[in-house]
């Protein structure tokens, strides 16, 4: 993988259920995984669509080093970029020796 391409730097975090301290109901934490340069690409409304999402969701490629810290990334967990939270929708680890990541994420509109 060419570091150059890599030039993004995003946040990946996962949802911890907590509960609030005043009122005990269970409310969703944001944790932070860890930071990685990525590259990123919008996805073609024919790839959207082959992967059967919507089209008023903004979906977005990124692609990052594999790290253990985040080898189990699943649809719980989100991308943020340029303040804005990318929901997960697959993840994949490419290369026979899970040297990158390939995750899909969408803005939800």
């Amino acid at each position: 993988m060419r570091a150059g391409r890599l030039r993004h730097l995003v946040t990946i975090q996962r949802s911890t259920p907590t509960q609030d301290s005043d009122s005990g109901e269970e409310i969703e934490v944001w944790a932070a995984l860890g930071t990685a340069y990525a590259n990123i690409e919008p996805m073609e409304a024919k790839e959207v669509i082959a992967r059967g999402l919507k089209m008023d969701e903004q979906a977005t490629m990124f692609t990052f080093r594999y790290s253990a810290d985040w080898s189990d990334l699943d649809p719980n967990d989100r991308i943020v970029f340029d303040s804005k939270n990318y929901d997960l929708e697959s993840s994949v680890r490419v290369g026979h020796r899970n040297e990158k990541m390939e995750a899909i994420g969408v803005i939800r509109g």
